[in-house]
Formats: structure tokens, sequence, C-alpha cells
């Protein structure tokens, strides 16, 4: 299966996870140069951790046409497994559009931190968790 490539940014502070694995984590400063990513092609979610200074936003643009839209799920609270496949986000409130497909949660410059999730495919029955290594090996294999 051919990998998923893209771009991620947060203005400010991003921890970044691929079906539940810590993929990328850091600040980015320079938010107007999103950071590369390539995951790969059976990825069921991907999902944001955001803490902001100003503007707020997260944006990302994946080859598999995935990009941060309305349809992204985002809240201001922290929920244990929130960022790993199977968790239930239908209380979640849609993201907020900010500008030009720029997400955050409606409240905008009231919350500080915001977790946003995007299940990109029918992932529900599969339970493989690999670590960040054996997706690092992955990656590199099909190189």
């Amino acid at each position: 299966m051919k990998n998923i490539t893209g771009e991620v940014a947060c203005r400010n502070i991003m921890v970044f996870y691929v079906d539940g694995v810590l993929y990328k984590n850091g600040n980015s400063d320079t938010w107007d140069q999103p950071a590369n990513v390539s995951i790969l092609g059976d990825t069921q979610l991907v999902a944001v951790k955001c803490t902001y200074s100003r503007p707020v936003g997260i944006k990302m643009t994946l080859s598999n046409g995935f990009e941060t839209s309305a349809e992204w799920k985002c809240t201001n609270k922290y929920h244990q497994g929130w960022n790993e496949r199977g968790f239930k986000d239908d209380t979640w409130p849609n993201a907020e559009v900010v500008k030009n497909e720029w997400i955050w949660t409606a409240r905008k410059k009231q919350d500080e931190t915001v977790y946003c999730r995007k299940v990109l495919g029918d992932g529900a029955g599969k339970t493989n968790q690999i670590t960040a290594k054996q997706h690092i090996t992955q990656i590199q294999r099909q190189k």
C-alpha cells in the first residue's frame, strides 16, 4: 500500500499522533513552515494536540485528499485515549474552521490547548497497534 504524505502545522506547540502512536512532538514557532509527514497508507486516524500562541489554528493536508475541515472533531478537554483508534468521539463537537481550512474549537482564543482528530477510514475493527520505531521502519522499507 502506498504511503500517505503531507504537511501538518500548528501555531506553537504540536503533538501529532498516527493511529495512537506519537509521530511528531515539538514547537512550531515557524507555523508557516509546516512539518512534512509520511504515514502508512492504511492509517486509520490522525490526531493533533496543539497549544497556541496567536493566531490559533491547526492545518493539515494529506496526499490522499484529507485535510483539516469542519469534519474534524476538536475539544479543549483531555480524554484518556483521545488519540487512539477505537476512541468514541461522537460527543465531541466538530472543528470550527477559523480561516482557509485552519481549524480550532468554536471558543477560539479562549481555548489555549485543543485536541483534534480525524478518522481517515473504517478502522473500527482493527486493533493492530505498532510502535513509533516499527512505523518508521515500515516507511523506510518502502523507500
